[in-house]
C-alpha cells in the first residue's frame, strides 16, 4: 500500500538533482514522530512544603523517560524529590543559586515533585518538565 507520503519520496528520488533535499527529509523525519513538549512548574510559596503532580499532556502515547531541569535561587536550603507512585527515584539538597537537570527511565504518564524547605525565606524555584514520548 502506497501513501503520500512513499509516492512523494519515489518522486523526489527519481529526480537525482534533489538527492540533497531527500535526505534532508530523511533525516528530520524521525524528529517528527514523537512529542516532547516542556511543561513549566513553579513552586508558588517558596517557604512551604508542596507537591508538584506532573502529568504528560500526550496520554495517548507511550512515555519512555523524562527530564526534569531545574532553575532559581532560594535563601536556606530545600530538598527536592521526584517520586513515582510514592517511591522515591531521585533526591536533590540545594540552597542558593540552584541550577541542576535530572533524566530518567520513565514508564509512567505522571510524576510527582516533592519540595521541603528548611529555613528558607525567599526565593523563586521553577521546573521545566519533559515527558519523552
Amino acid at each position: 500500500m502506497e501513501t503520500s507520503t512513499n509516492k512523494t519520496l519515489i518522486l523526489l528520488l527519481n529526480n537525482v538533482k534533489s538527492l540533497p533535499l531527500v535526505i534532508t527529509l530523511l533525516l528530520l523525519f524521525p524528529l517528527t514522530s514523537c512529542t516532547n513538549q516542556a511543561q513549566i512548574y513553579r513552586i508558588r510559596d517558596i517557604t512551604r512544603n508542596q507537591q508538584l503532580l506532573i502529568r504528560n499532556q500526550a496520554l495517548s502515547q507511550s512515555t519512555y523517560g523524562l527530564m526534569v531541569m531545574s532553575r532559581g535561587y532560594i535563601d536556606g536550603e530545600a530538598r527536592v524529590t521526584l517520586l513515582l507512585d510514592g517511591q522515591v527515584r531521585k533526591t536533590k539538597v540545594v540552597s542558593g543559586n540552584v541550577r541542576f537537570q535530572w533524566r530518567k527511565h520513565w514508564n509512567d504518564n505522571r510524576a510527582i515533585v516533592r519540595y521541603q524547605p528548611r529555613g528558607v525565606t525567599e526565593g523563586e524555584l521553577r521546573f521545566n518538565v519533559t515527558f519523552m514520548d
